[in-house]
This record gives C-alpha cells, sequence and structure tokens, in this order.
C-alpha cells in the first residue's frame, strides 16, 4: 500500500509525528487554517499557517493516503515556519566571503552558477553558512541565500546582495526537508536534489533534440511509461487525475547515470505551464506514485490558487531563447519517446529497502561513486524534536527551478556536460 511505502522512507509512527507536530505548533501558537480535499485513494491538504497575531507566516501542502496525506502538509509547514525563521537564529553562524574566495573551495568546483557570479561580481561580499558532508567529514560554506531562498528577503549584515542580484534566481529550497529523525529528513532533502537532476537533464535534453543513449557522465535516457503496466493504485491515481485535468497525464521514466528510480508526470493537454510532478525514490513504485501525485496536488493547486495566468504571462520572457522557452512550456517530443512498462526492478523492495540510515549510505555510494558528495545543514529556530534540514549536493544539476518559475537561467555542471556530450 501506498501508506506503506511513504512509511518505508520515515523512522518515527505517523500518528506518532502527526501528534508531535500539532503539540510544536500550538506551543508555539501557531494556528492552522486546513483545506481538505479527499478521496479514497489519494488526497491533498492545503495548510495556512498564521502566527498568534493572525499574520499568515506560512504555508504547506501534502499529498497521500489517509494520515500521510495531512502528514505531508503539517512537516512542510512546520519546514517552511523554520526556514522563514533562520534568519533570526542563524546570525551568529554566518561568515562573510568575497565572491572570489568563497568559490576557490574545491567543494564548489561544479558550481558553475557561483563561478559566473565570482566572474561578474568579483567585488560582492557573500554571507555564507557552513554544511558538513552526510556521513562524513569534509565541510564547505556555502552562500545562505541559495541554500535558503528567506535570505534574498531579509539579507543578512554585510552581504553586498544588490551587487549580485541578478544571480538571486538560483535560489532554491531543493533540498529542503524535515522529520522528526535527522536522516528522514536528510533522505527526502536528498532524494529531492536527484530528482531535480534527472528532470533537469531530460528537459534539456529534449528541448534540443538530443537524448543520448550512452549513461556516461551524465548521460539520460528517457521512456514514456505504458499506462497498463501500471498497477492498480497507481492506475487509480492516474484516472483520478485525467478526470481533474481533462486529459490522461504522461509519465515518464528518467534513468541517468546515478540509476536512482526517477519519474515525471506531467499533463497531457496542450497547455502545460505549471503541471507537472517529480519524484525519486529506491522503490520505483514509489517514486511513479510521487510524481503522479505531485502532479495532482498541482493541479489542485492550480485550480484552487488560480495561478496559470500569472505563470503563462511570465513565460514570454523566453521568447528569444528557444531551448528555455520549451522547457518552461513543456513543449517537447514526447512523441518520439519509446513506451516502455514500468519499472519493475525494484517492485519487490517496495517496503523492504532498509532504514533512512541505510538507504542514505546507498545514495551517498551512488554520488561518490559519480564524483558527487552531499552535504547537509540543520537549520537553528524554534521548534523541538523536529529536524529541518537543506542538503546540497555540488553539481547535481538544477536549473529547472528557475525556468520553471518564470526565471532565465543557464545550465550548471552536469547540463553543461550533457550539452557538449551530444555536441550541441
Amino acid at each position: 500500500m501506498a501508506h506503506s511505502r511513504a512509511q518505508a522512507e520515515r523512522s518515527a509512527d505517523l500518528e506518532a509525528a502527526v501528534r508531535h507536530g500539532y503539540a510544536e505548533a500550538a506551543r508555539l501558537g501557531l494556528r492552522f487554517t486546513p483545506q481538505f480535499i479527499a478521496s479514497d485513494q489519494f488526497g491533498v491538504t492545503f495548510l495556512d499557517v498564521h502566527d498568534p497575531d493572525g499574520n499568515q507566516v506560512c504555508t504547506g501542502a501534502g499529498k497521500g493516503v489517509g494520515m500521510q496525506c495531512e502528514a505531508s502538509a503539517l512537516f512542510e509547514a512546520l519546514e517552511h515556519f523554520q526556514l522563514a525563521t533562520a534568519t533570526r537564529y542563524e546570525t551568529d553562524s554566518l561568515q562573510l566571503f568575497p565572491a572570489p574566495d568563497m568559490v576557490q573551495q574545491d567543494a564548489l568546483a561544479l558550481e558553475h552558477h557561483l563561478h559566473r557570479l565570482a566572474r561578474d561580481c568579483a567585488d560582492s561580499q557573500l554571507a555564507c553558512v557552513r554544511f558538513g558532508e552526510i556521513h562524513g567529514d569534509a565541510e564547505m560554506w556555502y552562500p545562505a541565500v541559495f541554500a535558503n531562498p528567506v535570505f534574498s528577503e531579509r539579507p543578512a549584515a554585510g552581504d553586498t546582495q544588490d551587487k549580485y542580484w541578478a544571480y538571486v534566481k538560483y535560489a532554491s529550497t531543493t533540498g529542503s526537508a524535515s522529520g522528526m529523525e535527522l536522516d528522514d529528513a536528510l533522505l527526502h532533502g536528498l532524494l529531492e536534489c536527484i530528482e531535480r537532476d534527472a528532470i533537469s537533464l531530460a528537459l534539456l535534453s529534449l528541448a534540443t533534440d538530443q537524448a543520448p543513449t550512452d549513461q556516461s557522465s551524465p548521460g539520460v535516457s528517457i521512456a514514456i511509461v505504458d499506462p497498463r503496466s501500471l498497477p492498480e493504485d497507481l492506475a487509480t491515481l492516474r484516472r483520478q487525475i485525467a478526470e481533474l485535468d481533462g486529459t490522461d497525464p504522461l509519465l515518464l521514466r528518467i534513468t541517468t547515470d546515478l540509476g536512482v528510480p526517477t519519474y515525471f508526470a506531467l499533463s497531457g493537454g496542450h497547455d502545460r505551464v505549471g503541471k507537472f510532478g517529480g519524484g525519486s525514490s529506491l522503490s520505483s513504485h514509489y517514486a511513479a506514485e510521487r510524481a503522479l501525485s505531485e502532479l495532482l496536488q498541482i493541479l489542485y493547486i492550480t485550480e484552487w490558487k488560480d495561478l496559470q495566468p500569472s505563470r503563462i504571462e511570465r513565460g514570454e520572457i523566453f521568447a528569444p531563447w528557444p531551448v528555455l522557452d520549451r522547457i518552461y512550456h513543456l513543449d517537447l517530443p514526447f512523441e518520439k519517446l519509446p513506451t516502455v512498462p514500468l519499472d519493475a526492478e525494484h517492485l519487490d523492495h517496495d517496503v523492504a529497502v532498509g532504514s533512512s540510515w541505510e538507504q542514505l549510505m546507498q545514495l551517498t555510494r551512488i554520488l561518490h561513486g559519480a564524483g558527487l558528495t552531499a552535504y547537509h545543514r540543520e537549520w537553528t529556530g524554534s521548534l523541538q524534536g523536529i529536524a529541518v534540514t537543506t542538503v546540497v549536493v555540488p553539481g547535481l544539476e538544477r536549473f529547472m527551478c528557475p525556468v520553471m518559475l518564470g526565471a532565465l537561467a543557464m545550465p550548471m555542471a552536469r547540463g553543461v556536460g550533457l550539452l557538449e556530450s551530444v555536441h550541441v
């Protein structure tokens, strides 16, 4: 069942986690305004969070089966709360670096956007926070604004953000996650980094009409999942999406040199802007479920918040940039892709994939094999008994994040490597 697959990536009991999350919110005087969109199979929950004075401080959205749906929204809201207040708690832990000095760190050798920043804005000063290697001893100083976008709203003292403002679009919450246990949060954050890397590479490959089959760094192969191969729970989720969107969704299987199961679900209609979801997991079944359920969540948000018009208008910025324009609008040659059954390689291990710690060890070994290292920062704040962390894997591709939000952005190291491998 989906509940069991989600629980396989969590150490804490689901009911205990929800009780503790609400208890922490009550202790801090936070008030939730929930909206539940129920389903016999998959549901979606939205939470608006207000402080004791009635001010909205953050939101949370969750999806899943039963209590998993509520827990997902609750912990995302608490994560957003901790990230939003980090600027108050992290002041003493920040260190200022001149941009050229910052990028001299070996750990940042593959962070192309930071090297471009240092070249173009050499007189900039960046407030950085210390990140430690997951299950290792290495450390790095990473710009606070790129690890937590809240620092773009409230820059740290001495940070000359006005000088490198053009690069702040690369700030993202990718890799941020929360959990009752640190390893749970780290696992989810790391899987999100891997997911964004795979999807970014796939979109770039499709937009340049080049889908290399060579799995050498950072090769990517893409295929459409045959809907007839979906197990009943995923077939039901697919039907739920089709009823809401008025068209059958597409589900893509993406394989990179990392080999971690990754899926990308998107609307099957002509208007696809913002209508997508992704998922990575050591369980193929759960990765596909996450992609489809995220698409369902996005469709409900789009309908509920009426977000689509502004996103379409924002996309006009890409007109002079055909590759980015195709990616933003998801106007890509999906019809050229082969059709394959859902990858069954990991389906027998949907629940017994190991503890969060064991899954983290497996993923960090995979990354090390590709010459990559995962780092994390656990954010200081007012929450007790809940870990909120951000994972950064320097070198993993994530340029899809600013592009899909309507910002002009360039690929990073692995995206550039892909383009060079196909001689674009």
